[in-house]
């Protein structure tokens, strides 16, 4: 079998066509046409502000509990 495409890029993917011919009879060939679309996934964007205000607050309460006893321990440690 022997196969020859061309690819022309659509807006999202590519549109292939072409022709598949049997290897014994060059003149038995049949038509290919294969459209593949890329689907790009939406993007809420509420939702990341969500969980990056989460990532931060968290990092920033981790930080400060650690400063407190951080204090807490040099005041032991100086006493």
């Amino acid at each position: 079998m022997n196969l020859s495409t061309t690819a022309l890029p659509i807006q999202n993917g590519y549109f292939l066509d072409g022709y598949i011919c049997s290897q014994s009879n060059k003149n038995n060939c049949q038509a290919v046409n294969i459209r593949m679309e890329y689907i790009s996934p939406e993007i809420d964007s509420s939702m990341l502000a969500q969980y990056w205000t989460v990532g931060f607050t968290t990092v920033l309460f981790l930080w400060l509990f650690s400063v407190g006893v951080g204090q807490v321990i040099k005041l032991v440690r100086n006493a």
